[in-house]
């Protein structure tokens, strides 16, 4: 039984990085939102409820994302449905950049918000499981600290 297991780094550890990469890259995406709604406020020259509608949209997403992929990890296994959230949100986060309009923009970035909810808690139920009961919850808080470091180098990528 996994839960009884030492800790090992190279298993154990590697899922944990893994899992934290995906935690770093959430974060990255939510405060992104940030940056986004100025440049494209200017860009398309919305107004400011317009505007709102660029986070919104994608924290809708991420809503609907966290309730449903919990369901659907537990049908087709919790490796593949986090391939499948990190994929969805890739996917439709490239496809936002290459929006002709703002409203295509608040439909990919709904959609990529659907991959981005759903890799949260499928990520943090797969370290779980991967993790020995006795470290189980440090690892699971040391998960919390990829958030601001997500959010830290968005910031820094996006200074000018």
């Amino acid at each position: 039984m996994v839960q009884e297991l030492p800790w090992r780094w190279r298993v154990q550890g590697k899922i944990f990085l893994i899992g934290g990469l995906g935690f770093m890259f959430d974060a990255w995406d939510v405060t992104l939102n940030g940056y986004l709604i100025p440049l494209l406020s200017d860009h398309w020259d919305l107004a400011p409820g317009e505007a709102a509608w660029v986070a919104t949209s994608n924290l809708i997403g991420m809503a609907i994302g966290a309730f449903a992929w919990g369901s659907i990890a537990d049908i087709i296994g919790r490796k593949r449905a986090f391939t499948l959230t990190l994929l969805i949100f890739s996917i439709f986060t490239v496809l936002g950049a290459f929006s002709p309009d703002f409203i295509w923009f608040c439909v990919f970035r709904f959609m990529a918000g659907v991959g981005l909810g759903g890799c949260i808690p499928v990520d943090y139920a797969l370290v779980g499981e991967f993790t020995p009961r006795k470290h189980r919850g440090r690892v699971l808080t040391a998960m919390d600290a990829w958030w601001p470091i997500g959010a830290a180098l968005c910031g820094w990528s996006q200074r000018s």
